[in-house]
């Protein structure tokens, strides 16, 4: 993890994690298949996430991110049918700040990536990401 601010105005914030999981002993229970050294399911191998803050004046801000998710498996003998691949999705806001309310107006996944986001391999069943989204949320902080 990585925050900079180098003036006032702006702020960056890095994030990767890294995540080797993979099984040391594992037999199908099923078929008895030697599974060792298979990943273990649900589990991306690469995640990193980056947010770009810009401070426009004292009460507006405008944030951009990006989240990365690498691929993962959805059962432990890593069959292709049950791979999720990689994919970036991005998201961008406007806010503005005034004697504890805060409105915010923004985009979730800004270039309507297409992605899977589970596979249950049990019934074969795959369920996508959220396309893009536009919101606006009022919040009230006293």
């Amino acid at each position: 993890s990585l925050w900079v601010r180098p003036n006032e105005l702006f702020e960056i914030d890095f994030r990767y994690g890294y995540t080797d999981a993979s099984f040391v002993e594992y037999f199908d229970p099923a078929t008895g298949e030697d599974l060792a050294e298979n990943r273990v399911p649900f589990i991306p191998e690469d995640l990193a996430s980056i947010s770009l803050v810009w401070n426009l004046s004292e009460r507006w801000r405008l944030v951009g991110n990006g989240r990365y998710v690498g691929r993962v498996f959805y059962d432990e003998k890593e069959d292709v049918s049950f791979r999720a691949e990689s994919y970036v999705t991005s998201a961008l806001s406007l806010a503005y700040e005034n004697e504890g309310l805060t409105v915010e107006l923004g985009a979730r996944n800004l270039f309507d990536e297409e992605y899977v986001s589970f596979i249950n391999p049990g019934i074969g069943q795959q369920i996508n990401g959220d396309p893009r989204q536009s919101y606006i949320k009022f919040s009230l902080s006293h």
